[in-house]
């Protein structure tokens, strides 16, 4: 169902956000590179939003994605606190919606139809 998807995106969409700019956890609590983190977690942003509506719309969800990530990262810039703005963040966040969209691109958007009979909802009309 499209409702579903542009939910799940935009409840990622916010996830990101808070997470992002709510203080840093502790040092070593996180065994995982932050710039992964920044990677993966804009790359599953983009597909979901590939996934909530039409190819057409998808040039200007990578550059609205886009924005929000240079947004973040001034705001954690702007920020009192433990967060820090770094150009590497924003590149991670860059090349993570790049790839969401080349996967996207690279799999017919028919997977989501797929998905959603697979998972027994009712099939959404395409946007």
């Amino acid at each position: 169902m499209v409702l579903a998807w542009r939910l799940l995106a935009w409840g990622m969409a916010l996830a990101i956000a808070v997470g992002s700019l709510l203080p840093s956890m502790p040092g070593g609590v996180v065994a995982v590179s932050d710039k992964l983190l920044h990677f993966l977690g804009y790359m599953l942003l983009a597909l979901a939003f590939t996934a909530a509506f039409s190819r057409r719309h998808w040039l200007g969800i990578a550059a609205r994605l886009a924005v929000f990530g240079a947004v973040i990262e001034l705001l954690q810039w702007w920020l009192p606190g433990q967060r820090s703005a770094e150009w590497v963040d924003l590149a991670a966040n860059l090349g993570g919606i790049a790839t969401g969209l080349v996967v996207a691109m690279a799999v017919p958007h028919a997977w989501r139809t797929r998905l959603d009979r697979l998972l027994g909802r009712p099939e959404g009309v395409e946007p």
